[in-house]
């Protein structure tokens, strides 16, 4: 009975799981389930129990989703048999009532349990059986009810698609319920579209947009208020709890929001550049944006308060030097005035958009503003300079002449003033005209100081002279006379001689002459000797220095005339000199040579031979009427181009005219001049009179006047200039309609380029940028509307541009114009999408992609698009479906279907589908008969294809069925479970398909599982795979695969540690062996390669070896360029470290001879034997030093380092013991020496028969020359002998050998 219970506890808490969380088909089996088995329990427990129990005993901990597809048998649950047992009256009418009381209140779960308390205490009580079945009708009715609710108004996707499959899976067992079945299709499409609309917010792209992510947070938050729990998400294809989702939104905002407003900061600095153009305000507009941003986190938010707060000011110096630049913009100012304005702006703020890149404009009008102001002020103050003397003589007749001339002062300061305001204008953007009127400028007050200074002088000299005057006439004449002609000449100086001219007398006006014709002012000569009224003896002089003075001024004449090209009249000078008789015939030959007068003549009959073929004398009368005609016409703006045209065509005949070498050149050139300024005046003064008219034709009229008068250089100064702007502006902008109507943007963009370049002014370069931002568009949208979408989408992401136009060189497009070409450029990206679906025939997913930007509000060319993709398609449908529908009805019969899902009203599709009704039947008679499922031996491949086939014949023969109106319900049934189970086959294929790629030798995954030796991910790979296909003999060589791998990686992991601990070691040898093993392994896997490639990623490519010895990684391989590898230092350290084993091991063998010879020196007593030894020992530890050579090439490694210091060592260690002997020998060779100087006192004691003594001496000394064969030790002996028995005939003997 315990049990029984815990199982009814178990199966009770997952209904209300399932119930809790929205899954009403699986509550429902769930409460059937429950019911069932109580009821059997209560019946006896007879028979097998009718519930699955270890669903519920096995899975009350899992999540109640693993059900959602089960299924609900709501006749089950109605039709539930009673059994009876004893009952308890009282107790039971109470349970009933209370089980009625929680009914009313729709309480079923407590109503149930009462009821089932009740029924537990009589289970025979038919009135209690029949409350039962009351509630579990009234439940399965509520659920009913819930059912019809949610397909029909639920809003809810997760509850909405629960209901969906409850409905499904009622209908499978009841396909006659027309309600349940309206219901679940109208379900079904509201489904889709809550589906497709929360889908667009929860695809990977819209998880990457902060835009889509807040909407769709906005809208997620207004599901879960309007009570929804749940919401689609596209990139996982399920539905999820609402709450979930939110959560995975607000957590990616953070991110999303930084890299929004690092994208936006890129904006700011784009608009504020180190250098160049800034713009704050934009800037500025795109901080505050970011402020509105949702997410942002504190700091961040901080940061951009302080930065508005900087931008703000430079917004403010913005809009001060905008104010000035408005200023500038004011048509009452002069150019230089403007100039002054801008600046001032420029000096506030030189990153305005109207400053940079315009200051060259400014400047170059202020330029030639200037330039002409200081032209004009030099040419007049020039010409006061000329007649400064006049000035002087009027001031002197005035009474003034004391006083300084005022013009000096006042052209200083003017030409002064102007000189520095020309200064302010950068050299960089000066005009070359306003440098030379600048250094005109300079010259002219040099000038005028020169001027002024002499000045100065002559009225000093003019004073001096008058004081003379009052005292004596004469000697005022005499200082007159006595002054230099260049002073003499003033005006001021003649002004004076005139005042003393009573005085002079014929002889003091030819010396004054004289001076004059000195100085070749000829005609002042003359003048000078015209006032002598009495020529007295000198009469003939004076006739000789007048004849001399008229011939050098006819000379001078001439060569002016020439000069002049005025030949006529030279030509009569000529003539004068030739023909007249004069006095001084050397001075009229002097004249005719130097002036080539006879060259001049010849070229002047020549001229008139021109004059005469050329009638000139005609045209100059009929051009002379055309002039007089052109003079009195009166001009209007109605008549001015035609008669500039006259004029024109008049300029042009005489300026051809003027270029012939005639006798009046130099007229028809000033005739030319003449006429030039006749246009110019004439035509301006009506054109800057008029108002630029809005009608087209007047305007053209007026800019072909200005054409051609810049066409003849005659729009002279600024306010012409500005006339020629005005009208230019206007013609282009006014027929820039119709150019755009027949496309013509690069006239467009070159009239505007043009105009820029002439003018520089912003408003032809905000034309320029506009029309070049249209043109764009328009080769765009033109592209489009040819479907030419990859043109349309590269010219909109500016990959290819039109026109020469260069963003990166040119202003670039705006935010806006930006925002723009994105659009058409998505338009491109949705046409290209779509033309790769009908490319792959998929025309139904082709028209609902264009049919979805359509719907989102793109322009007509996606619908013209569509319809003719769908046009298309219908032909290509129509003619494959007629070819294969005899040989592959159901393919035919598909291609028909698409037909009339592209366009349900096409009549030949229908009647297509009509005809073939009988094949459609037949055939799903033929495909029931069929079996689906995995094969378990055949290809994968080819069972996907038939997979694939049965999946079209499926679809054909069910969209045929939808089109023939078939009322056969059970056909339909069965094509759908077929196409579950086809889909489910397709869907386990496709896996296994999936496994066997991913484990194929070039998967990625089988890369990756082999790089990290990830066995466990391939083991569960190949046991998903056999779940799948049991027996299939794929399974096998998946598992060899397996299992080679897992055995190459185990024993290259076992290489690469030999070979670094070999390469450590220096055990060379080990690494050349498993070195060359591996390498013959490697390259047989990646033959041709340079560097081998190993798969399990233990041997890449970068593989480096650190090496202590060198203290640097050291490549694995050899790469051409690198200077060396492992293998290389490995090849060099090996002879390296034979040679120093060499090396040390002699140095040992002959270091362990001294060693032990050293030992038994040691163990040796002071005596001349050893001192003998020891001598050798160190020689011969000498010729060994010089024995060891150490090999030429140092130390390569640890070991041969390790060989060669341990060799030192031991030698350091020999020459130690070397040096201690050394020491010894010194001290035994002062033992020698003094057993040496002992020997001739023992000598003297032996001849003095003292034998006592001198055997006492002898012993030390025998005991040390005892050892060995020397003279010394025979000595001794014989002398000890001596000693003991020495004849006395004997001792002399000593006496005389010293012995």
């Amino acid at each position: 009975m315990a049990e029984f219970d815990e199982v009814l506890t178990k199966i009770r808490e997952m209904a209300d799981q399932y119930h809790s969380s929205g899954q009403m088909e699986a509550w429902a089996d769930a409460e059937n389930d429950f019911a069932l088995y109580e009821q059997w329990f209560n019946g006896g427990a007879n028979g097998s129990c009718p519930v699955n129990i270890s669903k519920y005993t096995g899975m009350v901990e899992q999540d109640a989703e693993a059900t959602i597809e089960q299924t609900t048998d709501y006749a089950a649950v109605m039709e539930t048999p009673v059994v009876e047992v004893r009952r308890d009256d009282i107790k039971i009418q109470r349970l009933m009532t209370d089980a009625l009381a929680k009914l009313g209140r729709e309480e079923f779960d407590e109503a149930e349990k009462l009821i089932k308390d009740a029924l537990e205490l009589d289970p025979s009580d038919q009135e209690v059986r029949d409350t039962l079945n009351l509630i579990l009708k009234t439940r399965v009715e509520k659920i009913r009810k819930s059912l019809v609710y949610t397909l029909r108004f639920g809003n809810d996707i997760g509850p909405l698609k629960s209901a969906i499959d409850a409905a499904n899976n009622e209908l499978k067992s009841n396909p006659d319920d027309a309600e349940l079945a309206e219901l679940w299709e109208n379900g079904k499409v509201r489904f889709e579209n809550l589906r497709n609309e929360q889908g667009q917010f929860t695809t990977n792209d819209a998880l990457k947009e902060y835009k889509f992510v807040i909407e769709g947070i906005k809208k997620m938050g207004d599901i879960r208020d309007a009570g929804g729990t749940t919401f689609y998400e596209e990139r996982t294809k399920t539905i999820k709890p609402v709450e979930d989702i939110l959560k995975e939104y607000t957590a990616s905002v953070n991110d999303l929001v930084k890299d929004l407003i690092s994208r936006k900061m890129a904006h700011v600095e784009n608009y504020l550049p180190e250098e160049g153009l800034r713009n704050p305000k934009s800037a500025l507009d795109v901080l505050q944006e970011c402020l509105t941003l949702e997410g942002i986190e504190d700091a961040t938010q901080k940061e951009i308060e302080a930065r508005i707060r900087k931008v703000r000011d430079e917004v403010n110096l913005w809009e001060k030097a905008d104010a000035q630049l408005k200023k500038a913009e004011d048509p009452q100012l002069n150019d230089y005035e403007k100039f002054q304005f801008f600046q001032n702006a420029k000096n506030v703020y030189p990153y305005h958009s109207d400053v940079i890149g315009h200051e060259k404009d400014y400047s170059l009008k202020a330029s030639v503003f200037l330039t002409e102001v200081l032209e004009n002020a030099l040419a007049k103050n020039e010409n006061l300079l000329q007649r400064e003397a006049k000035m002087a003589v009027d001031q002197r007749i005035s009474g003034e002449g004391e006083k300084p001339l005022p013009f000096f002062e006042e052209a200083r300061r003017e030409i002064q003033e102007l000189v520095i305001k020309a200064n302010r204008i950068s050299k960089e953007f000066a005009t070359s005209r306003l440098g030379k009127a600048k250094e005109k400028a300079a010259d002219f007050i040099s000038r005028l100081e020169q001027v002024e200074n002499r000045r100065k002088e002559i009225r000093s000299i003019f004073l001096r002279i008058s004081d003379e005057n009052k005292r004596n006439a004469q000697i005022a004449i005499d200082s007159i006379e006595g002054l230099e002609s260049g002073i003499l000449d003033d005006p001021e100086i003649k002004y004076l001689r005139k005042v003393l001219d009573l005085n002079l007398n014929a002889g003091a006006h030819v010396k004054i002459a004289k001076k004059h014709y000195e100085s070749r002012k000829y005609r002042d000569c003359i003048d000078e000797l015209s006032q002598i009224v009495d020529s007295g003896e000198l009469e003939e002089e004076i006739y000789l220095l007048l004849e001399n003075a008229e011939l050098r001024l006819a000379q001078e004449q001439i060569l002016d005339c020439w000069a002049r090209k005025n030949f006529a009249e030279g030509y009569e000078k000529i003539n004068t000199i030739l023909k007249d008789k004069f006095v001084n015939t050397d001075l009229v030959n002097e004249i005719i040579q130097e002036s080539k007068l006879n060259e001049k003549k010849v070229d002047y009959h020549k001229r008139l031979e021109v004059d005469e073929g050329n009638r000139l004398l005609e045209q100059k009368t009929q051009l002379r009427k055309d002039w007089d005609q052109l003079k009195s016409e009166e001009l209007t703006d109605q008549n001015l181009f035609d008669w500039v045209e006259k004029a024109i065509k008049l300029l042009q005949s005489v300026s051809e005219i003027s270029r012939l070498p005639s006798t009046q050149e130099g007229w028809w050139i000033g005739w030319v001049n003449e006429i030039k300024s006749l246009i110019h005046d004439r035509s301006f003064e009506i054109l800057h009179k008029i108002e630029i008219p809005e009608n087209r034709q007047q305007v053209t009229n007026l800019f072909r006047i200005i054409q051609r008068l810049q066409q003849y250089l005659l729009v002279e100064n600024q306010q012409d200039r500005l006339r020629r702007r005005d009208i230019c502006l206007a013609y282009f902008s006014s027929i820039q309609r119709d150019l755009e109507r027949g496309e013509s943007w690069a006239e467009i963009i070159r009239n505007w380029e043009e105009a820029y370049i002439e003018f520089g002014e912003p408003a032809f370069w905000d034309k320029l940028h506009a029309s070049r931002f249209e043109a764009v568009k328009n080769v765009v949208m033109n592209a489009l509307r040819k479907f030419d979408f990859d043109k349309a989408i590269r010219m909109s992401k500016l990959e290819e541009l039109p026109f020469a136009f260069d963003p990166e060189t040119q202003t670039p497009f705006t935010v806006e114009e930006e925002n723009v070409l994105m659009q058409l450029a998505r338009q491109g990206e949705l046409m290209r999408t779509a033309h790769g679906l009908f490319d792959q025939k998929d025309y139904i997913t082709m028209s609902d992609t264009l049919a979805a930007g359509i719907k989102n509000g793109e322009p007509k060319v996606l619908a013209d698009y569509k319809r003719e993709l769908t046009n298309q398609a219908i032909h290509l449908l129509s003619e494959e479906g007629d070819r294969v529908v005899k040989n592959d009805f159901a393919e035919g019969v598909m291609c028909f279907s698409t037909i009339l899902r592209l366009d349900p009203e096409n009549v030949l599709a229908r009647g297509r589908i009509d005809s073939y009704r009988d094949n459609v039947f037949a055939e799903i008679v033929r495909i029931r008969t069929e079996g689906d499922g995995v094969n378990q031996q055949a290809d994968i491949d080819v069972q996907l294809k038939q997979n694939h086939d049965r999946s079209l014949t499926l679809q054909s023969l069910m969209a045929s069925l939808a089109w023939l109106d078939s009322k056969n319900s059970k056909d339909r049934k069965y094509l759908k479970d077929a196409a579950e189970e086809n889909a489910q086959t397709r869907t386990a294929l496709e896996n296994a398909k999936k496994i066997m790629d991913d484990l194929s030798d070039d998967s990625p995954v089988w890369k990756g599982i082999l790089r990290r030796c990830d066995w466990t991910l391939a083991r569960t790979k190949i046991t998903d795979l056999s779940m799948i296909l049991m027996s299939h003999p794929s399974l096998q060589v998946l598992e060899n695969r397996l299992r080679n791998a897992v055995d190459t990686s185990r024993r290259r992991t076992e290489f690469k540690k030999i070979l670094q601990d070999a390469y450590l070691a220096d055990d060379f040898e080990t690494f050349e062996t498993n070195y060359q093993t591996l390498i013959t392994e490697l390259f047989s896997e990646s033959a041709g390669k340079e560097i081998p490639s190993d798969p399990y990623g233990l041997f890449p490519e970068d593989l480096t070896f650190f090496d202590p010895f060198i203290k640097k990684d050291v490549p694995f391989y050899h790469k051409t360029g690198e200077e060396f590898c492992v293998k290389c230092i490995v090849d060099q350290r090996i002879p390296n470290k034979k040679a120093y084993d060499k090396y040390a091991g002699n140095v040992a063998e002959d270091c362990r001879m001294l060693n032990s010879t050293n030992g038994m020196l040691t163990d040796k007593s002071d005596s001349y034997n050893t001192l003998q030894e020891c001598q050798a020992f160190d020689k011969l530890c000498d010729k060994k030093w010089g024995e060891f050579i150490k090999p030429e090439e140092d130390p390569l490694s640890k070991t041969a380092k390790g060989l060669f210091l341990k060799a030192e060592e031991e030698i350091a260690e020999g020459k130690r013991h070397q040096e201690a002997i050394r020491k010894r020998i010194v001290i035994i060779e002062q033992m020698h020496k003094q057993f040496q100087a002992a020997m001739p006192e023992i000598v003297n004691l032996v001849n003095m028969h003292q034998f006592s003594q001198a055997q006492q001496k002898l012993l030390p000394l025998r005991d040390f020359y005892a050892e060995g064969s020397n003279d010394f030790n025979i000595f001794i002996e014989q002398t000890l002998r001596i000693c003991s028995s020495v004849p006395e005939s004997k001792r002399g003997l000593f006496n005389r050998n010293g012995r």
